[in-house]
């Protein structure tokens, strides 16, 4: 028998419930055949109860997978949440999935294949493509912005990383022994977007176990872009603390050469920029006027995060 993969989504609110099902049933449709999926509800008593419910004699009654359904009471967060879902995983690889994305058919069968061609990797993940129209006006490079791997940051082949992004990474179970699990000061929760938990964690991984980071471009996630997340102030704000978080970061990890990625990131973005400045239409103009507001963003938060310490343990 193939060995049981975790896959672990966070919730926190009803009105996320319909994409919720959309994600299990993703899971339940997938081609590799030893899963359970773990459903961790972060500090909401109504929302577990309700999900305990429809897993008994609603929709999710129907899916023919193993399901868990836990309830985070301790610290609130995405981090904390999957902590919780780490602690009461089965699986020999555990895998994480946000509540509004869905995972190709293939997913969990290509990021398996890639930890048994690859013994030297620690985590895996993939890809995430854009379920549902993008604004014109947002820039490609800050597709990110949107929880969307940035065509930039694609590859055609298995490559190693520094990371993954965090609605389609995966790790060895081990990996948590060795290393500890998710800084639970970083990661989402309610309306505080400090991010870079999976960065954090990835770069434990590779200082302390001298292992790899892996990309598969095969191993597809689908996420939803929501409407109420792609408004202006919401990116700007998105923006800013994603340079606070990075600021987080390269304090808590000095001795390495911690934003790399995002430096040679940077340079592209701005070549692209010059780019679109250049076209002299109102499209590019726009690109390049809201490159540069976003790259502000960023910068201002950074900036913050260095002058104002902001060290999350």
């Amino acid at each position: 028998m193939e060995p049981k993969a975790s896959i672990i989504i966070a919730t926190h609110s009803l009105e996320g419930y319909k994409y919720l099902v959309k994600a299990l049933e993703s899971l339940a449709n997938q081609t590799y055949p030893n899963i359970e999926a773990i459903v961790v509800v972060d500090n909401n008593i109504k929302l577990y109860d309700f999900l305990r419910k429809q897993r008994g004699e609603g929709v999710l009654k129907d899916l023919d997978m193993e399901i868990k359904i836990l309830l985070n009471l301790g610290k609130k967060g995405l981090s904390a949440s999957r902590n919780v879902g780490v602690l009461n995983a089965s699986g020999k690889i555990i895998f994480f999935l946000d509540d509004d994305a869905i995972a190709d058919k293939c997913w969990v069968e290509e990021l398996i294949k890639t930890y048994n061609d690859y013994p030297e990797a620690l985590g895996v993940g993939g890809p995430i493509l854009p379920l549902g129209k993008i604004p014109w006006w947002i820039p490609k490079d800050f597709y990110w912005l949107l929880g969307v791997t940035p065509s930039s940051l694609h590859s055609n082949s298995i490559t190693r990383v520094r990371n993954t992004f965090g609605s389609n990474i995966s790790f060895r179970k081990g990996v948590f022994e060795e290393v500890g699990l998710f800084n639970e000061g970083l990661g989402f929760s309610g309306a505080k977007l400090i991010q870079a938990e999976e960065v954090e964690i990835c770069i434990r991984c590779i200082k302390k176990l001298k292992g790899a980071i892996f990309y598969n471009p095969k191993a597809i996630v689908y996420h939803h872009i929501l409407p109420q997340r792609t408004n202006l102030s919401y990116l700007l704000k998105r923006a800013y603390d994603q340079g606070l978080s990075k600021a987080i970061l390269e304090s808590l990890h000095k001795d390495f050469n911690t934003l790399h990625v995002e430096h040679e990131y940077l340079v592209e973005a701005l070549r692209n920029t010059l780019s679109s400045l250049a076209t002299m239409s109102i499209k590019g103009l726009t690109h390049a006027l809201l490159s540069i507001a976003f790259t502000a963003s960023v910068g201002v938060g950074y900036l913050s995060g260095k002058i104002y310490p902001y060290v999350k343990k």
